[in-house]
């Protein structure tokens, strides 16, 4: 496998991510005999992760590569799929496969993507440093997508960390062929993020993520991931916890942290009168310190503005 970390940041995208998933996702699809069927979860393991059930049956309920051969582990069949699955001799009663068992194929075989892009958050998680890069902190880039049907909707917002004014603002939109599964955000997302952040025009010294960076199951969250591919101080922050435990601050201003097998993987900041903490983690080229000093500088409101404007731009920018 080429590594993911040998790609040049920003001029080299692989696109790896989505190209595995859809390539092996037909693989499978193809094994499939006649007159048999498989269900969401065994094609999930095929790919490297049971997870992924669910990702799997909206992306297969969204997407050009429908198989009538696919049902939920009950053996329930979507109306579209019950007169191809009679047509091959297969029972259905009551919009359900009788006999599941019996007409039920588990020998899938893949080169498991899944697997592989684990592998290549790990080696992300190897380079990455929780340490500062930056002696000031002038401008603060964030970045939020908005989704319609097949198509990102990524925004950028800038904004001047002396006042919190807004001094630049953009979207772009992109096609995206890979699902949401949780832990694996950023080969659903970098791809439009990277797009967008090469239409900044203006310096910036810290990107703010809307997902998390170092608090992830393999310490290689998307924040992670847009830090060292772009070779920029990045910090992740995210509205709810993807994995460890903390206590709910009790007064604004306050963070706990989070922890996970013992070790601090992020905090948990009351950046408002509201209950909802939300929770920062450095991405790359940031400190623990530095991440919450920022991002707390930032709130006006619960979501820090660069991500609150970024926001604001994605869900404008549908349907346009």
């Amino acid at each position: 496998m080429i590594s993911f970390l040998t790609a040049p940041p920003i001029s080299n995208n692989r696109g790896s991510g989505s190209m595995m998933f859809s390539h092996e996702l037909e693989k499978v699809l193809s094994q499939i005999p006649e007159g048999r069927v498989t269900t969401f979860g065994e094609v999930a393991k095929a790919l490297g992760d049971v997870r992924a059930s669910r990702a799997v049956s909206d992306f297969l309920a969204r997407s050009r590569q429908r198989s009538h051969r696919v049902v939920n582990a009950q053996g329930k069949a979507r109306p579209w799929q019950i007169e191809s699955l009679r047509n091959e001799g297969i029972a259905v009663i009551d919009g359900r496969i009788r006999d599941l068992d019996h007409v039920l194929f588990r020998d899938l075989r893949a080169e498991c993507p899944l697997k592989l892009l684990r592998e290549e958050q790990r080696e992300v998680a190897d380079v990455v440093v929780l340490e500062d890069d930056f002696e000031d902190v002038k401008n603060v880039c964030g970045f939020d997508l908005a989704y319609e049907d097949d198509r990102a909707v990524c925004a950028f917002a800038v904004v001047d960390v002396k006042n919190l004014d807004v001094i630049e603002k953009d979207v772009v939109v992109k096609e995206i062929d890979f699902p949401y599964i949780p832990s694996y955000l950023t080969y659903r997302e970098y791809p439009a993020i990277r797009t967008a952040y090469e239409r900044v025009r203006n310096d910036v010294d810290v990107l703010l993520i809307d997902g998390h960076g170092y608090s992830h199951p393999r310490r290689a969250g998307i924040g992670c991931h847009v830090g060292v591919k772009l070779g920029k101080p990045t910090i992740g922050v995210a509205k709810s916890l993807l994995v460890g435990k903390t206590r709910t601050p009790s007064r604004v201003g306050d963070s706990e942290r989070v922890l996970h097998n013992d070790e601090t993987i992020g905090y948990a900041l009351r950046s408002s009168t509201s209950k909802r903490p939300i929770y920062i983690s450095p991405g790359h080229l940031v400190s623990f310190e530095s991440s919450v000093r920022i991002v707390k500088s930032l709130c006006k409101t619960r979501i820090p503005e660069p991500l609150r404007q970024a926001h604001l731009a994605a869900t404008a920018g549908k349907g346009g």
